[in-house]
């Protein structure tokens, strides 16, 4: 990974309004590349400042502000810090402070250290603006402290780690330029804690009447979030956008050239600036691989968030299906006077990526209304309709709006309904579908049927074959209702108790039941959702009415009998092994999932012995009997040719492995199965020559037990078997 130190950026020098420009720039030292900073238009008048509310209120209750989580689960994490801290040992503190702590206040618009309420409306505003920028990937963001395990790569290995975004304080602090923000270059991975930071005491100007504050909380909030997000992105890998318009190297102020590009303008919300640009003052902005005329740079953004030199950060996991053959039923909500009433929101988290839904009707008036983010949305929707047959309906992708809507009436039937991420005009005055990417809410009404809920199973393995400790159920729609005694499980046709099994709500449509403590034994399982007294409904109230269940044979060895259970290893030439598990004989043996190795006494890989040279395979109810002839295993009873460690393996789940060993061994003259012919061996055929046959002392398989026998025993004298090797049998 490249050192967040050894990358020198240009940091153009800003002002605020009552500075005097320089047109200047200068290059650090040992600098991270600077956020975007303001100019004299992103500063706020005393006439253009204000008290009041913002114009879209913040969607959660006010003290859950510092509890907001964009992807929980995720092992990657961008935390928004508005609560103040210290940072030290950091290379901040070494080019900066001369190792002195840089302590970041906590972000505040007044004097007031707790947070007011019109603070915490912009904080939480702020985190919905970066949630939507950061929607495509599988990162977290967060304003909850996620601890500095989350937030830190300890070693190579650790997958777990983030960035901590400070948000607060001034520039002028530690750092000693005006500007909006600085971050560390590649600092995403940092292993000793290193932040971003973002000066909200440069990007939201606050005139005090007394003493009550007047700002744009509007513009505060999207300052500081275009501000976090581009940090954020530097810490990525990501590079600045900007202008180069003489074509030479570097960045000529006095050739038109730019550092940060502001964008242009377009019609109703299209205006559009590159994230890692100056975004400030544009609608619409999105991650950029330099599309537009005269763009500084071509790097792929996307491409270096989700790249190796992150070591982990990936795109987010597709939520629907990108074909109409897999889309998903709308969710359907309560009737209406006989109208559906359905929501469903999603994320497009590629520009290859598309989301299908689909909804029956009865016939009559269908008003679809696709939105996408209320705050700083990147996606510019395209939504379009199919009938049953695939064939195209109709199109919404306004010119000047991102959103999309049908109003449109319909004949009775089944219809597709697909999203897509898009851009408008051409990248010099617009976009391409390139960061078109982000969150949407479908919304609307039809007259319909409300079909019942159904599920389908998913499972860790293939079905039949493997064991299953977790099951996944797939409703239609989202359902509640659900619990552990809904489901029925049998084993071999008898009633498993589910005691100790768990069933977790992973989506309001999905469901996860952990069986692992009930399936350990082998034999065939079939796992039922009962709809009998279930309580199992969807919004609507339908209720689930079908049982639905689910198979699988979890085959294991529950028995492994050398020789009928004699304790000699000199003939052999019977083993049985009793399989707990329906299986077909046939196709075991045609598909050659049966493998029996030998190795050396020593445990030395010797060679494979193939089944049909020495005898045979049969099935007697559960259990394989195989017959390896009047010769025994290695085909000669008199020799030590045939001694061996011996694997005897299953491809019972038909994945190409031989896994349920059972292991056992062949050793000339061994009567009491100690691993070793001594005298003792001798001694026992000794005193039963003459007695009635015993099959113990026939060493060599004949039906007799006499001189041969002790014979066999002294030639094998002191042979053993090595006293590590594990047996089964």
């Amino acid at each position: 990974m490249v050192s967040p130190w050894s990358m020198r950026c240009i940091l153009a020098r800003h002002r605020k309004s009552q500075a005097r420009r320089t047109g200047a720039a200068r290059l650090l030292p040992l600098g991270a590349c600077q956020a975007q900073v303001l100019e004299d238009r992103h500063l706020l008048s005393a006439s253009e400042t204000g008290p009041g509310t913002p114009q879209e209120a913040p969607p959660f209750p006010l003290n859950e502000t510092f509890l907001l989580n964009s992807l929980p689960g995720s092992t990657k994490t961008i935390y928004l810090d508005f609560t103040g801290h210290t940072t030290s040992g950091t290379n901040w503190n070494t080019n900066y402070t001369g190792g002195a702590d840089i302590v970041s206040p906590a972000f505040s618009v007044d004097s007031d250290p707790a947070f007011s309420d019109i603070e915490r409306e912009v904080i939480q505003n702020v985190w919905r603006r970066v949630a939507e920028d950061y929607a495509p990937f599988d990162i977290n963001v967060t304003t909850q402290d996620p601890g500095v395990d989350a937030l830190v790569q300890s070693t190579t290995g650790d997958t777990q780690f983030g960035i901590r975004v400070v948000i607060g304080g001034s520039s002028l602090q530690w750092h000693g330029a005006t500007i909006g923000g600085v971050a560390a270059l590649d600092s995403f991975r940092s292993s000793s804690g290193t932040p971003a930071f973002v000066f909200s005491q440069q990007l939201v100007p606050v005139v005090f009447v007394g003493d009550i504050p007047l700002f744009n909380s509007i513009q505060a909030a999207k300052s500081l979030a275009e501000a976090s997000s581009h940090e954020a992105g530097h810490t990525l890998g990501v590079l600045h956008d900007g202008l180069n318009v003489d074509g030479q190297p570097g960045i000529n102020p006095n050739n038109g050239d730019l550092e940060y590009y502001t964008g242009h303008a377009g019609a109703g919300s299209t205006g559009w600036a590159p994230i890692m640009g100056n975004s400030y003052n544009q609608p619409v902005t999105q991650w950029s691989r330099g599309e537009y005329l005269f763009a500084s740079r071509t790097e792929d953004d996307l491409a270096l968030i989700t790249g190796p030199r992150n070591g982990g950060v990936t795109y987010r996991t597709d939520d629907y299906a990108s074909t109409r053959e897999a889309a998903k039923a709308l969710t359907q909500n309560p009737p209406q006077s006989g109208v559906i009433v359905f929501s469903r929101s999603g994320i497009i988290e590629r520009n290859t990526d598309q989301d299908w839904f689909w909804f029956t009707t009865t016939g009559g008036s269908v008003s679809l209304n696709f939105d996408p983010a209320a705050l700083g949305a990147n996606l510019d929707i395209l939504a379009s309709i199919y009938d049953s047959s695939g064939q195209h309906v109709a199109t919404s992708n306004p010119a000047d709006l991102l959103s999309a809507s049908f109003s449109l009436n319909l004949a009775a039937g089944t219809y597709s309904v697909m999203v897509d991420g898009v851009g408008v005009r051409t990248p010099n005055d617009g976009y391409s579908d390139y960061g078109s990417l982000g969150q949407y809410t479908i919304t609307g009404s039809y007259p319909g049927i409300d079909l019942l809920p159904t599920v389908s199973f998913e499972t860790a393995g293939p079905l039949l074959t493997h064991a299953q400790s977790v099951v996944y159920l797939n409703f239609s729609e989202n359902v509640t209702g659900v619990t552990l005694s809904d489901f029925r499980l049998t084993r071999n046709g008898v009633n498993v108790n589910l005691a100790g099994s768990t069933l977790t709500q992973i989506a309001p449509d999905r469901y996860m039941i952990n069986l692992h403590d009930v399936t350990e034994a082998g034999g065939d399982y079939v796992l039922t959702l009962r709809a009998a007294g279930s309580g199992i409904t969807d919004a609507s109230g339908q209720a689930y009415a079908a049982d639905t269940s689910v198979s699988w044979i979890n085959r294991q060895v529950t028995s492994f009998v050398v020789q009928s259970g004699q304790t000699q290893r000199s003939f052999i030439n019977r083993l049985e092994v009793t399989i707990a598990g329906s299986f077909d004989l046939a196709d075991i043996l045609s598909n050659n999932r049966i493998r029996l190795r030998r190795f050396d006494l020593e445990g030395t890989p010797l060679s494979a012995v193939t089944l049909a040279d020495y005898g045979q395979v049969t099935r007697v109810g559960n259990r394989l009997i195989f017959d390896f002839g009047e010769k025994g295993i290695g085909g000669n009873r008199f020799s030590t040719a045939g001694d061996g460690y011996y694997e005897l393996r299953f491809d019972f789940n038909e994945d190409g492995v031989y896994d349920t060993p059972q292991r056992f061994y062949r050793l000339m003259g061994d009567v009491n199965g100690d691993r070793v012919v001594t005298s003792q061996d001798s001694f026992l055929v000794q005193s039963n020559i003459g007695q009635p046959y015993n099959p113990l002392y026939d060493m060599d398989g004949n039906g007799l037990v006499d001189t041969r026998d002790r014979i066999v025993v002294l030639r094998s004298m002191n042979r053993r078997l090595n006293n590590m090797l594990i047996l089964d049998g």
